[in-house]
């Protein structure tokens, strides 16, 4: 009989760690930090790549905004309001330091700030996709679930094709067409504005949404018509209508939770 090896001190902690065949499992908050790093290194790169872009192409923004007939005077003026009259080197050090002072420029048309653009502009925006994405899964899952479930003989024949020609529609030929439909002919929704106050806003933002829906809902119902269709075929499924689990709870848990996840991948 051989005597067992001795080992020391630094062999019994990784052994007892758990650690010594590979590499250390990651934190959570290690990987946040390490993929948040990695998006400010491609954030940066992807500014400096556009700042040169620009730059390089032909043309110059002072003389499109001024027109070829401004006196020169004024242009020298502009191109000093812009930053321009400096090396491009200078002009991308403002540039990048106005971006942490909060100074994203000013429009040339209108001639506002672009922060100030923002401020209005934004919540209108997040307003418009919280709304599209309620009313797409509002739509989509209960599409999906009834065309996986209900059986009918021709119905996901007829549920592909539609959902390919939503897919192939230009949204704007929808926007026009929903447009004039509920705008000018029913007269149920608003052609133009916009009340930034809840729940008022909802009448300025439903019918954009649903124009989103348009290409939205084929997408995820789709999706998740397929991977309906996958669990169905599950062990587990079986052994819960085996059970006689609850319509909702089978539903739920059986059918349409384990399909979300694919779907959201």
């Amino acid at each position: 009989m051989t005597a067992p090896t001795p080992t020391t001190d630094a062999e019994s902690t990784v052994k007892e760690s758990g650690h010594g065949d590979g590499p250390r499992p990651q934190s959570a908050g290690e990987k946040i930090l390490r993929r948040t790093g990695r998006a400010i290194i491609v954030a940066f790169w992807v500014m400096v790549v556009a700042f040169m872009l620009i730059r390089l192409s032909p043309g110059d923004p002072v003389t499109a905004a001024l027109g070829g007939d401004a006196a020169p005077e004024t242009v020298a003026a502009l191109r000093k309001t812009l930053g321009l009259d400096v090396d491009p080197l200078t002009q991308f050090w403002q540039y990048f330091t106005g971006l942490f002072q909060g100074d994203l420029g000013a429009s040339l048309i209108s001639g506002i700030p672009v922060t100030e653009m923002l401020r209005t502009n934004l919540p209108v925006t997040l307003w418009l996709i919280l709304t599209t994405v309620v009313m797409t899964l509002v739509i989509s899952i209960p599409l999906a679930m009834f065309i996986a479930l209900a059986r009918i003989p021709g119905l996901p024949y007829v549920f592909r094709t539609l959902t390919a020609i939503g897919l192939a529609l230009p949204s704007f030929l929808v926007a026009l067409l929903l447009l004039y439909q509920f705008g000018l002919v029913w007269a149920i929704a608003p052609i133009f504005g916009y009340d930034p106050t809840f729940p008022a806003n909802m009448q300025y933002l439903w019918l954009p949404s649903l124009v989103n829906c348009v290409v939205l809902v084929p997408v995820l119902s789709r999706v998740l018509y397929s991977s309906i269709l996958d669990t169905l075929d599950e062990e587990f499924v079986e052994t819960g209508v085996i059970r006689g689990v609850r319509s909702f709870r089978f539903y739920w848990f059986y059918v349409l939770r384990p399909s979300l996840a694919p779907t959201v991948v």
